[in-house]
């Protein structure tokens, strides 16, 4: 079946709300109970001097993860760089850290600089003591229900919750040591970052979504999209960014569709076959990269329908998207997400891996499984390269948990009226053909979100505004059974299952 560093003193001091107020808005950091985040100072190594912090570190409300100083890309003698600390977490409440830019060896002398920054953490500790018995209960039972036909069926289920009536991890038939720590990968979820990444350029000015594809980028001589044969596919002059994000562009999908035999195909080895399938037969360590995939599209003339005038789900629609964000930033795809999105919200134990040969999730991480015929079979490790921006992104529940309810409160750096943007036109009802807005999509009784697949996974991530819940949910197994039907009956069955805990949970008044 397929498929630097140094370490430092740390100084918190607790300080009166009065005095927190005096710190400008930017250099305040929102962080989740549980999550890691990211301060930097500009330093310069070579002139002595470095950033420390005067006091211990109060292990009660912080954890010091690491610290690092990074020199200035430029390599010039002189230039300076950063000094970079990670903390987590570990308590909710409002803490000023605060920074002296000193000489280690001049003990007596006052400090060059000093700088603080109000730490506002919220949220209740995700530890075993967060597991409600009687959703671990309904959780337990409904997937021995489901599973209880199938013999052999290794997987699990797990679920994150987030809410004002709790803040819960359970899980059943995963181990005894799974956590909300542990890695697994989030397939189309994925989309969500790179929705975000578009809208952040389009929030900024860097790029219009209403914009043509061949259009030029603002302020720059260059088009969204290369002038080169791989990029030319049918209806290239009429294809809006807006429309790939909604899958209303007619983008053939190369992932998930066998290339069909048409005049320009017809003498290509790979017809007839999927082409990812195809390419991973001769080299299961090939790279794939956002060209090549496009260029499949334009070499046998692949598309859809005219651009705007349906919705058909494309994967290749957002390798476009990714390639897009690469030229608007002059980044890769990975370090603009990195950047502008894990980092400034510490989602540090999220990944994006690019590379063929890049196929371990990394530890700890949950084992994928398929089922089909009775036996299971392991499929942990992938390729993930074909999925650069629509798929590839490997991360744990407790990130991808603080991802779905920045976001969708508009604390992840995308603003309100972003957010409300990237909902619009997606109607309530639930219609096939108008559920999905700009990369996120309505799932009545859910709300706004995301559903994943990748082959021995299944996630779902979904944020209602009604009660303030967002919710994760994951199972390790795809039963493969009866193909894609035996798949949704399992999905069907995830949300089934979440919306009995969530259920459950708005009738619990007691708050952990």
């Amino acid at each position: 079946m397929k498929k630097i560093i140094f370490f430092a003193l740390i100084f918190i001091c607790s300080i009166p709300l009065c005095l927190a107020e005096n710190l400008t808005q930017d250099k305040t950091i929102k962080v989740e109970v549980g999550q890691n985040f990211t301060i930097t100072l500009e330093a310069n190594a070579t002139t002595g001097y470095e950033w420390q912090f005067a006091k211990p570190l109060d292990e009660n409300s912080f954890k010091l993860i690491s610290s690092e100083y990074v020199a200035d890309e430029t390599n010039r003698i002189g230039a300076g760089g950063r000094q970079i600390w990670i903390l987590k977490a570990l308590k909710a409440g409002e803490t000023v850290i605060s920074f002296k830019y000193v000489r280690p060896w001049e003990k007596d002398t006052p400090p060059a600089k000093e700088e603080s920054f109000l730490i506002n953490v919220t949220g209740a500790e995700i530890t075993s003591s967060s597991i409600k018995p009687e959703f671990s209960e309904i959780l337990k039972s409904e997937w021995q229900a489901y599973k209880s036909d199938k013999p052999n069926f290794t997987g699990g289920l797990a679920m994150q919750i987030l809410s004002p009536k709790g803040d819960y991890f359970i899980a059943t038939d995963m181990g005894d040591n799974v956590t909300n720590a542990h890695h697994f990968r989030i397939a189309s979820v994925t989309k969500t970052f790179t929705a975000a990444g578009i809208m952040l350029l389009n929030q900024r000015g860097a790029l219009n979504i209403d914009d043509k594809i061949t259009d030029n980028i603002p302020g720059k001589g260059v088009a969204y999209i290369p002038d080169t044969p791989d990029y030319d596919i049918p209806y290239k002059n009429d294809i809006t960014i807006r429309m790939l994000l909604m899958h209303r562009a007619g983008i053939f999908d190369i992932t998930n569709n066998n290339i069909p035999d048409n005049e320009f195909s017809h003498n290509q080895p790979y017809v007839g076959q999927s082409y990812l399938d195809y390419m991973e037969e001769k080299d299961k360590n090939h790279t794939f990269t956002f060209d090549e995939l496009v260029g499949v599209n334009a070499s046998n003339q692949l598309s859809f329908f005219k651009p705007g005038t349906a919705y058909h789900y494309s994967d290749t629609g957002y390798s476009m998207l990714g390639k897009i964000i690469e030229r608007v930033s002059g980044k890769s795809y990975a370090d603009f997400i990195k950047d502008e999105l894990l980092v400034p919200n510490g989602l540090l134990d999220t990944t994006l891996p690019a590379a063929g040969a890049d196929q371990a999730l990394p530890e700890p991480f949950i084992k994928g499984y398929v089922w089909m015929a009775g036996e299971s079979e392991e499929v942990t490790k992938s390729n993930m390269s074909p999925h650069v921006a629509e798929g590839n992104i490997a991360t744990t529940s407790k990130d991808l948990i603080a991802w779905c309810k920045k976001l969708f409160h508009g604390e992840a750096g995308l603003t309100r009226e972003t957010i409300d943007m990237m909902e619009a036109g997606i109607k309530k009802d639930g219609s096939p053909d108008s559920s999905y807005g700009l990369g996120i999509s309505y799932a009545v009784g859910a709300g706004y979100g995301h559903a994943g697949a990748h082959e021995g996974y299944l996630t779902l991530m979904y944020y209602n505004p009604d009660t303030d819940t967002s919710y994760v949910m994951l199972t390790n197994m795809w039963n493969v059974e009866n193909g894609l039907e035996s798949i949704t009956a399992e999905i069907k069955a995830m949300i089934a299952i979440a919306n009995k805990i969530l259920k459950k949970m708005e009738t619990d008044t007691v708050r952990k």
